[in-house]
């Protein structure tokens, strides 16, 4: 399979009042070249302060950016195994669907409906 998840990017920039904002951003390519962004979460921080409690992603932020990320990384997968699929073996032309139901994945974070 040709599915490739970049490495999710982090873009900083300093916000007025002394916060630095940070967005979480990943970049998903497909085998037949198609890229598509995808904004996870937007955090801010203050960026002069190194208290353990403010630096970082909390246990429940990193959860839940885990989690967004999950969901996306099963949805394109599951979305590029069911586009090649449909494409006939012998003639190689595109095969009508017959099937519309929603499919269903069970991951280790839980279950993704696609």
């Amino acid at each position: 399979m040709g599915f490739l998840a970049r490495t999710p990017r982090l873009s900083t920039g300093r916000a007025a009042g002394g916060r630095n904002e940070s967005t979480i951003r990943v970049d998903v390519t497909m085998d037949y070249g198609e890229t598509e962004s995808f904004e996870i979460c937007q955090l801010e921080r203050p960026y002069r302060e190194l208290d353990p409690a403010r630096i970082g992603l909390s246990l429940t932020e990193g959860k839940d950016v885990l989690h967004r990320l999950q969901r996306i990384v099963v949805a394109a997968q599951a979305e590029e195994v069911c586009l090649l699929r449909r494409f006939c073996d012998r003639c190689h032309r595109f095969l009508d669907l017959k099937d519309r139901r929603i499919r269903k994945v069970d991951t280790v974070f839980g279950t993704s409906y696609r």
